[in-house]
């Protein structure tokens, strides 16, 4: 899948309304412009209905990258639809901050390859000054924001009743989504060990160091190949993998990385 960036094109359209009258009209004097919703209602419509479109659709086809696990209890995953060109519409980070923290999410929209909107889920602030955030940003053909806004609640189920006001424009980077789905830097798999438990064996893949971000497997079928790299965990350990799998449910309803492949990654020199 081609790894891209991608952004949109907005064309705003303004509305003025001059009074007329037998006397030359009086200039009217500046009005403050709302912050809450209703001032740029017309402006959001045209990226609402499209983030509607992809969140709504049961057509195009969907993905999931591996669920990374960090040695400080912290966690990430990532989630994408496609469509029928393989073209990626969103894609939507789940990550953790904190060990037991509240999962956060980022989510990217594009159109035309291009860069349409960003969505983020967050929490801020601490103790009794901790509230969720949702802030919504869209962008322009150069991948620029142009508008961003949020709003806020105690908890993440309340903010759907509350009210977006405007915010200082900012953009949400999706380097890190893609790192992911490429499984590269941090999100790497190369080996890191085997575990078993009962008559069940993982293999463990990540980053290239201790305490970085690593995800397990569950073998499928114990290959020759997987057989010398359980014999020579010690000496193989850090070997470059490129691994493919696909996410299933035990009969309790878990989830669980069913190992599908594995093979050595050879580095050109």
């Amino acid at each position: 899948m081609t790894n891209f960036k991608l952004v949109f094109l907005l064309a705003f359209s303004f509305l003025f309304l001059i009074a007329c009258s037998e006397k030359p009209a009086e200039k009217e004097p500046a009005k403050k412009k709302s912050t809450t919703t209703e001032a740029y209602r017309d402006d959001n419509e045209e990226f609402e209905k499209y983030i509607n479109q992809i969140d709504n659709s049961a057509t195009l086809n969907i993905g999931n990258s591996l669920f990374y696990s960090h040695s400080d209890q912290t966690s990430y995953e990532l989630a994408f639809k496609v469509n029928d060109d393989d073209q990626i519409l969103r894609m939507t980070e789940k990550y953790t901050v904190t060990e037991g923290g509240s999962i956060m999410s980022n989510l990217f929209y594009y159109k035309d390859k291009r860069t349409y909107a960003s969505k983020e889920y967050f929490e801020e602030g601490v103790g009794d000054d901790a509230h969720f955030v949702e802030r919504v940003t869209y962008y322009d053909e150069n991948s620029k924001p142009i508008l961003t806004k949020k709003r806020t609640a105690p908890y993440e189920d309340y903010l759907d009743q509350s009210s977006f006001t405007l915010a200082t424009t900012q953009s949400c980077s999706d380097e890190r989504a893609f790192r992911a789905l490429t499984q590269q830097d941090e999100f790497e798999t190369n080996f890191r060990g085997f575990v078993d438990e009962g008559a069940e064996r993982y293999i463990m893949v990540g980053e290239n160091k201790d305490g970085g971000y690593e995800t397990a497997l569950l073998l499928q079928k114990r290959t020759p190949f997987l057989m010398s790299l359980y014999q020579n965990q010690e000496s193989k350990i850090g070997m470059k993998l490129q691994v493919t799998f696909q996410t299933m449910k035990d009969p309790a309803g878990y989830e669980y990385q069913a190992l599908l492949g594995a093979v050595e990654v050879v580095e050109e020199k």
